[in-house]
């Protein structure tokens, strides 16, 4: 007679806690300044030799701190559907919650000679350095401050005068047939002027 011995199944080793998932390659930015050397390629860019003379897209600002009007805005090549919008102030976003970045270009925007209304939207290069641009409606008749509502989920970061940080895309005003509620043009107000907004928990 053997001696009976106790066997157990062959397993393969199990691989500790530390290897059952490798760790996701995520490193969260830190205090960054936005560059301003950020967009399209030069090639992209209008010949100066073939435009008309105008304000260098990345810095729309008005030296004197006075409102410059939007029709002084203009594409940064031939196939731009957006025209940029720049800080005029250094800023610097300490939290998460959204801000207003004033432009120092004034409304209404001019196509062809007619004012039109714009969506305003963030910029890639932008994007991709964890600034975001709330999106926003560029009123036809509005003749105020065009602002623009950012935020970051990576703060601080701070935004210099002169760096371009959303572009407004010009919309044709398709509800010119429609009666208006208020038989008054928007002027200067925005941000609620209309109808403001009250939350509650």
């Amino acid at each position: 007679m053997f001696p009976l011995r106790k066997t157990r199944p062959l397993t393969p080793p199990m691989p500790s806690p530390r290897t059952v998932v490798s760790p996701l390659p995520v490193q969260f930015p830190r205090h960054r300044n936005l560059p301003s050397a950020a967009g399209k390629h030069q090639e992209q860019r209008i010949e100066p030799s073939q435009q008309q003379p105008r304000r260098d897209t990345s810095s729309c600002c008005s030296p004197s701190g006075t409102l410059q009007p939007a029709s002084a805005l203009q594409p940064a090549t031939r196939g731009s559907l957006g025209l940029d919008l720049a800080a005029s102030v250094d800023s610097t976003l300490l939290t998460s919650q959204p801000q207003k970045i004033p432009t120092a270009v004034r409304g209404p925007l001019i196509i062809d000679g007619q004012p039109v209304g714009a969506l305003l939207l963030g910029r890639s290069s932008a994007s991709m350095l964890g600034l975001f641009v709330l999106p926003g409606v560029i009123d036809a008749d509005y003749m105020g401050e065009i602002m623009v509502m950012v935020y970051t989920p990576f703060p601080p970061v701070n935004i210099w005068r002169g760096q371009r940080i959303a572009q407004a895309v010009p919309l044709d005003q398709l509800s010119k047939s429609i009666a208006p509620v208020k038989d008054t043009p928007r002027a200067e107000d925005g941000f609620g002027s209309t109808g403001g907004l009250t939350l509650t928990n």
